[in-house]
């Protein structure tokens, strides 16, 4: 196993028994002169952070990427940050981590920012995945991996990223209590006849309330979404070569009967939605029946992101980044 050459190595610190993990990218210089991860102004951070999730360092095992500290700081002679990809002297301290997890029995790890997160799983962008719930690739043993930002980004006029780091710790708690990823159960529904759009769409017809979305291709919708409990949703395909011109016209009626009818109808970013359905297929919405996940949100954390991503991220629970799921190639999602 290769390593670089330094007298000045920052081991990681806690018990090897704790169920979260927790990696950052490097020491800084508060870590290599006392020789212990995150004692600096990050690990200030940090600890304020743990605290509010309800934990202490004493139920972690804290340690770095890169056991070292980089010269001047910069990240680069062991990371490439534009490829997201290890130097020869990172892939090292690769080596160094893997050996180092194998003696750790934590069932959750949490990476705090791109360095760590490319470390044990291979991804890039933690503002992508921020929150939600991935695994490490298999050669740390495939455990729960919930990235999050680094706490040093919140000294840089980001201090709301305390409270997402807060919450992703929260998450870590929740999620450490068992080994094994427990995905939401769903099923998704995509009826491929008239029959079975016609049976769906009654069973629409009969709950109080529903979630509704839309995508749209080419400035025409090119389906339509409803979620009728937190375990069921239908997307209906409009406009396919599958469809005869009748079936399609009977599918839009169907599809006006349900959207107009006295249900409350719940949307993300719902002003796009339902202007489009207006002005394109003619179809009202009655607005004293419409709410939005989004406004929702935003009126009780204004200075908080609002995005259907993050919003995912802070109450689907373990779901995964779903757009990694199914990649629609020629369908454009504008929540």
């Amino acid at each position: 196993m290769f390593l670089p050459i330094h007298d000045r190595i920052v081991p990681g610190i806690g018990n090897p028994e704790a169920k979260i993990c927790i990696i950052g990218e490097a020491p800084g210089a508060e870590e290599d002169r006392v020789l212990r991860p995150f004692a600096g102004a990050s690990g200030t951070v940090l600890d304020h952070c743990l605290h509010a999730a309800g934990l202490t360092r004493q139920d972690c095992y804290i340690t770095n990427t890169i056991k070292v500290k980089p010269k001047n700081n910069d990240i680069a002679p062991f990371y490439n940050a534009r490829t997201g990809t290890f130097t020869a002297s990172g892939t090292g301290w690769l080596d160094s981590l893997r050996e180092e997890l194998s003696n750790i029995h934590s069932n959750t790890i949490v990476t705090l920012g791109a360095v760590a997160m490319a470390a044990v799983t291979g991804l890039r962008s933690p503002t992508k995945y921020r929150g939600y719930v991935t695994q490490t690739s298999a050669q740390y043993g495939s455990r729960k991996v919930i990235p999050t930002y680094h706490p040093a980004a919140t000294l840089r006029g980001q201090y709301i990223l305390r409270y997402y780091i807060t919450a992703d710790l929260r998450k870590a708690k929740s999620e450490s209590a068992f080994p094994e990823i427990r995905r939401p159960v769903r099923q998704i529904v995509m009826p491929e006849s008239i029959q079975e759009c016609r049976d769906w769409i009654d069973k629409i017809q009969q709950v109080p309330e529903y979630v509704c979305d839309i995508e749209v291709e080419n400035f025409e919708v090119s389906a339509i979404s409803f979620a009728i409990s937190p375990s069921v949703s239908i997307s209906f395909t409009v406009g396919r070569s599958a469809w005869t011109e009748q079936e399609e016209f009977e599918l839009w009626q169907m599809l006006h009967t349900v959207l107009t009818n006295g249900a409350k109808k719940i949307f993300q970013n719902g002003i796009f939605d339902v202007a489009f359905l207006m002005t394109q297929c003619g179809i009202h919405i009655p607005m004293n029946i419409v709410e939005d996940t989004m406004i929702a949100h935003h009126i009780m954390y204004p200075d908080m992101l609002k995005g259907l991503g993050f919003l995912g991220s802070l109450y689907c629970g373990a779901q995964e980044y779903w757009k990694d799921m199914v990649k629609f190639d020629n369908i454009k999602d504008e929540s």
